[in-house]
């Protein structure tokens, strides 16, 4: 697993908005496998983080294969050639072409199954009225 995952991960919990993360584990066995985490926070009357809970569902070969083992794949190679902020700054830029948060292209890719570019572009009545 990439560092800059873990980073965003607990720089997420840290912020006290978690976002879902595309996680490699490994079983008793030794095999690897794939699943989405998502957190939910407990904090306490100083809004401090009391209980981290976490729900891990299984993820589609198909969103693995095509999209997160050559992107996770890319930030470690990165990571042991130079560092983790050098696979930190890759990942901004290719979230940016994507015009999306790291959670937002997690979610694109549950809905969709494909890494897709969020356009900002409005509509013809939004670009003459001023709304969507």
């Amino acid at each position: 697993m990439p560092k800059a995952i873990f980073k965003i991960l607990w720089q997420s919990i840290s912020d006290l908005k978690p976002v879902p993360v595309i996680v490699k584990n490994r079983a008793k066995s030794g095999r690897f496998y794939w699943l989405l985490s998502n957190y939910k926070l407990t904090l306490d009357e100083n809004s401090q983080v009391k209980v981290i809970t976490g729900v891990q569902t299984g993820v589609s070969k198909n969103i693995v294969e095509n999209h997160i083992e050559p992107l996770y794949a890319k930030l470690l190679s990165i990571e042991k050639a130079t560092d983790m902020e050098a696979s930190e700054r890759y990942l901004r830029g290719f979230l940016t072409e994507r015009n999306r948060s790291y959670e937002e292209f997690i979610e694109n890719l549950l809905m969709t199954g494909r890494d897709t570019v969020k356009s900002d572009k409005k509509g013809f009545w939004s670009s003459l009225f001023g709304r969507d």
